[in-house]
């Protein structure tokens, strides 16, 4: 009987310790930056980068999710992207990346350049739909009308049009 007892006393301490709640600890989405898009400006001293950031606020689940465009500049790609990634708090997450956003003005070792960036980071998928504009800060910063990120709003409106209009968009990476 006492073995029983002992068994049950243990079984009831350990469903207690089954329910931790985690308030008290990040979640995977506190500890990284998911992009959902990555943008290019030409500007006067080279290259902005400029990265789409869906902000999950998981301490208050009533304001959900949002979006902010940060941006760095840098003489190179290269160096533009290594300012983006230094100046955030947290690593800059690129697996759901699904637009890369040109500035019309880049010249061509630029885009050269942000395509060797997009070949040699494993975390872009090669899949990711590009598109060419004239600011594309301004394109990124617009708000979206249903997705959570003007990125997927892009993508999204871009299949759409491609399955009203029959036009088979060649604008992806690979």
């Amino acid at each position: 009987m006492k073995k029983i007892s002992s068994l049950f006393l243990c079984f009831i301490m350990l469903l207690g310790v089954a329910g931790c709640d985690a308030t008290g600890y990040p979640s995977e989405t506190d500890m990284e930056y998911m992009a959902a898009a990555l943008g290019f400006d030409a500007s006067k001293n080279g290259v902005t980068a400029l990265a789409e950031i869906i902000v999950i606020n998981s301490d208050s689940k009533a304001e959900g999710t949002a979006k902010t465009v940060l941006s760095a500049e840098g003489e190179t790609v290269k160096t533009a992207i290594y300012n983006l990634r230094a100046s955030l708090s947290k690593p800059l997450m690129l697996n759901h990346c699904g637009l890369l956003v040109l500035d019309s003005r880049l010249g061509r070792e630029q885009i050269r350049e942000i395509w060797e960036y997009c070949f040699d980071e494993k975390n872009i998928t090669q899949a990711i739909e590009t598109v060419c504009t004239d600011n594309a800060e301004e394109l990124m910063n617009l708000k979206p009308s249903s997705a959570v990120a003007m990125g997927y709003e892009i993508s999204t409106s871009l299949k759409q049009n491609s399955e009203y209009t029959g036009i088979k968009y060649r604008n992806r990476y690979y």
